[in-house]
């Protein structure tokens, strides 16, 4: 029993050094991969919001005066129906 215990703590002795570094590497990779894609993905974004508001506000603008337009007609087509008769016989 002694001799497996003193083998196990031969292995990891060696071993722990080449582990840590393998661990502290591959975490490290990961995170600067992930770092990486966050950057590259942020990047993207900001060059889509730079086409995304001037299109937005010319389409919220164009809304807009859509919007006017339909109730100025509507006011004024109302204003016009007052002013109509209200009934009109033909042939008198």
């Amino acid at each position: 029993f002694t001799s497996n215990q003193s083998f196990t703590a031969v292995q990891l002795l060696f071993s722990l050094l080449p582990l840590t570094l393998f661990l502290s590497f591959a975490l490290s990779t990961l995170l600067l991969a992930l770092a990486a894609a966050f950057a590259f993905a942020l990047f993207w974004i900001g060059v889509a919001s730079l086409f995304l508001v001037p299109t937005l506000f010319i389409t919220s603008s164009f809304a807009a005066l859509c919007w006017g337009a339909s109730v100025g007609g509507f006011v004024f087509v109302r204003k016009l129906y007052h002013y109509a008769p209200a009934g009109s016989q033909q042939g008198k």
